[in-house]
């Protein structure tokens, strides 16, 4: 538990640190610890969970509901008709920006094991960074550099997250700014006698 605690104290003060402490975000990280005598897979199916809400959430906030991409099913030939090639065009959503990798941290003991997940991507598992023995003193320096990669690496997508949205609202075209339009466009249609 000393563990998550102090990398909870550092990706704060990483978040701190780019001053985004009062900025309202989704995590880009999920922690989770070993109770005595759980399974590492337990753990492990804990932070996945997290993880793959966390790319809902993403995926929510991010869809574009003004675009759609249609792609052809690379299966189909140009001598199908017109009905086969509609059952094989598929929607791709499209999303206003870059979803994230979202990190995960999985602490059993003395060991921490950082994953990722890929948030364009529903459902898949997650993929294992590497794993660190805290308990092995001979190695301080590159546990401190593992943790600092992967603290710095989710902090920095939330940093370059408040710059887009910075940008677009100095533009006009901030996601609150688009919210209303589309509400303006949906009074528009509607007329009550």
């Amino acid at each position: 538990d000393a563990l998550r605690r102090e990398l909870l104290a550092y990706y704060k003060w990483s978040i701190t640190d780019a001053n985004l402490h009062r900025t309202e975000h989704i995590p880009v990280l999920a922690i989770g610890t070993s109770a005595p005598l759980e399974p590492v897979a337990s753990v492990v199916g804990r932070v996945t969970d997290s993880l793959h809400d966390l790319g809902r959430q993403y995926r929510a906030h991010l869809f574009s509901h003004h675009h759609h991409h249609h792609h052809l099913d690379p299966s189909s030939s140009s001598s199908s008709s017109s009905d086969d090639q509609k059952k094989k065009t598929q929607k791709t959503p499209v999303f206003k920006r870059q979803l994230p990798t979202l990190y995960g941290v999985v602490i059993t003991q003395m060991i921490v094991t950082f994953v990722t997940y890929d948030a364009r991507f529903p459902g898949k598992p997650v993929q294992s960074m590497g794993n660190y023995d805290f308990s092995n003193q001979g190695q301080d320096v590159w546990h401190a550099m593992a943790v600092a990669i992967v603290m710095v690496r989710a902090r920095d997508y939330l940093v370059g997250l408040k710059k887009e949205e910075e940008e677009e609202q100095q533009q006009g075209r901030g996601l609150l700014l688009l919210k209303e339009e589309e509400e303006e466009e949906e009074d528009e249609g509607d007329t009550d006698a």
